[in-house]
């Protein structure tokens, strides 16, 4: 419909109003028919707003940044830990060198028979990252200066691995590898070792490690260990996924401490002796292997450098 305006020049047609695009029509037909989803959608953004709004208020950390590694700790190329004493106590690593090296006249080259050095496919399921993380690893052989009640020098493997850096699904524990290797998980007494360091940190003067038992063709052996994160103890795999988790920190990282009595095919299991090797090496080591990670007191004063 128009409207008329009479002027000496005739008649003038004015527009009337206009009809509404089809486009808006079918957008709102599209809406009726698609109300949940508009609802959810927008109760997501709501949502996510007020999520972006508490990270902001709060100063949540949604990242973790790596922990600089503690004064004097060197790590080579390949992630190996180089630092680690070795003597602890009463025990001392492996030193026999056994490749000759013909090229030197027959000397003994390469690392001592008790620094074990993993290979890049090793280092990938161990998850070390790239050459510029500062994750690292250590496996060692050692063995005792003073003969057990079997006249044997005791000898024990141990085993760290370091990780800062990133949010990790924390890997690697001998229940699941051990099991993956065709071991038996057996028990014959506690799943847990006490530990007492009277002279260390505080939160390390006294603690558990667990203690798997394995069975392979007849022989048992067992494997003890503790997880480290931000310099304290921890028991539990899914506790350390947990913690790090911690919005309100700005640095993580976490470890683990292993050790593996080594046992004779000749000689029969004896739960009792090898508990007490472990609990004498863990405790002769541990003040050795704590100066490689950063302790909690050196973590709290980081994060206080850096609030915001």
């Amino acid at each position: 419909m128009t409207d008329q305006v009479q002027d000496n020049s005739g008649p003038i047609l004015l527009p009337g109003p206009a009809a509404p695009p089809i486009a808006i029509f079918q957008a709102s037909r599209w809406v009726r028919a698609n109300v949940h989803f508009v609802i959810a959608a927008a109760i997501l953004a709501v949502t996510a707003l007020g999520w972006q709004g508490a990270v902001n208020i709060l100063k949540l950390r949604l990242t973790k940044d790596a922990v600089p590694l503690p004064a004097g700790v060197r790590v080579d190329d390949k992630h190996r830990n180089l630092t680690m004493a070795t003597k602890c106590g009463t025990f001392e690593r492996v030193e026999t060198y056994g490749v000759l090296d013909k090229t030197k006249k027959g000397l003994n080259s390469g690392p001592p028979d008790g620094e074990v050095v993993q290979s890049d496919d090793v280092l990938e399921t161990l998850g070390m990252g790239t050459d510029a993380s500062l994750n690292w690893y250590l496996s060692r052989i050692y063995r005792g200066t003073v003969k057990d009640e079997r006249g044997h020098y005791p000898q024990l493997n141990l085993d760290l691995t370091y990780y800062t850096g990133a949010l990790d699904a924390v890997p690697h524990i001998p229940e699941v590898c051990g099991v993956a290797g065709g071991y038996t998980i057996v028990t014959d007494g506690p799943d847990t070792l006490d530990i007492a360091i009277p002279d260390g940190p505080k939160e390390w003067r006294n603690f558990k490690v667990n203690r798997v038992l394995f069975e392979s063709r007849g022989q048992r052996f067992a494997q003890y260990y503790v997880f480290i994160l931000n310099g304290q103890p921890q028991l539990s795999r899914e506790m350390v996924r947990v913690l790090q988790w911690d919005f309100t920190k700005r640095y993580c990282y976490f470890g683990k401490i292993q050790v593996s009595p080594q046992v004779s095919p000749q000689e029969p299991y004896s739960a009792t002796d090898t508990d007490r090797k472990a609990r004498e090496f863990f405790e002769q080591v541990m003040p050795s292997v704590l100066k490689e990670f950063t302790s909690s007191a050196d973590l709290e004063a980081l994060e206080a450098q850096h609030k915001d």
